[in-house]
């Protein structure tokens, strides 16, 4: 997730893109950082939500591997999506203000706004 890091700070622009030079959005950071591992997905995090394995559908933190992607909504869709970084964190384009940061997921509002996390990520067999 080093490719992640290299974004830490950029910032926020609804429907930006990293590809252009732009500033992100955060289904847009997410599609960049699965873009460099070779996994296309679309620019929207709830159709992103429609993609992989089902990893924990409750913020359960020992269900979670580095590079899950975690959904939130603040309505009724999925409106907004991050990276699992482990040990409780996670990478996301947060805001306007904020931009491309990392938090941490044991705040009430990311537990409280939980939708599900999926897996998309294979771990190489031994």
């Amino acid at each position: 997730m080093s490719l992640a890091l290299n974004h830490l700070h950029t910032r926020y622009q609804r429907g930006g893109s990293l590809q252009t030079g732009q500033g992100t959005d955060c289904s847009g950071f997410v599609r960049h950082v699965y873009q460099n591992l070779q996994i296309e997905l679309p620019h929207s995090s709830a159709q992103q939500a429609r993609l992989g394995k089902v990893a924990a559908r409750h913020m359960d933190l020992s269900k979670l591997e580095v590079g899950d992607l975690l959904f939130f909504r603040r309505s009724r869709s999925i409106d907004h999506v991050g990276i699992y970084m482990g040990e409780g964190q996670m990478i996301h384009a947060s805001s306007r203000r904020r931009g491309v940061i990392i938090t941490d997921l044991r705040q009430s509002y990311f537990t409280d706004n939980f939708v599900v996390a999926k897996r998309l990520l294979v771990k190489p067999q031994p």
